[in-house]
């Protein structure tokens, strides 16, 4: 399954790393699948899951690392995904 970037925006890095922002990715596949993958490679990063809803044709979920917190949402129509990650530091 392959994703493509489409929108990034208020990105902020630090030494290479995402530390806030938008990211939106669109592909085709299926939902649940995307969805768990993506979290387990997130996971291998050093993310922790805080919590995942997954309900019909959307997903939506919560990670952890440092000071930081990603925010995931994946909606599909029509084995079409849309992806919004965002990161923000963590209040």
């Amino acid at each position: 399954v392959g994703f493509e970037l489409k929108v990034a925006t208020q990105i902020q890095k630090s030494v290479g790393q995402l530390q806030t922002g938008t990211l939106e990715y669109t592909g085709s596949g299926e939902l649940v699948p995307a969805y768990r993958d993506y979290v387990a490679a997130m996971r291998s990063h050093g993310w922790a899951g805080a919590a995942d809803d997954i309900q019909g044709q959307k997903a939506v979920g919560t990670l952890r690392k440092d000071n930081r917190t990603c925010a995931l949402e994946f909606t599909s129509v029509n084995g079409q995904i849309r992806i919004v990650i965002k990161v923000a530091l963590t209040k």
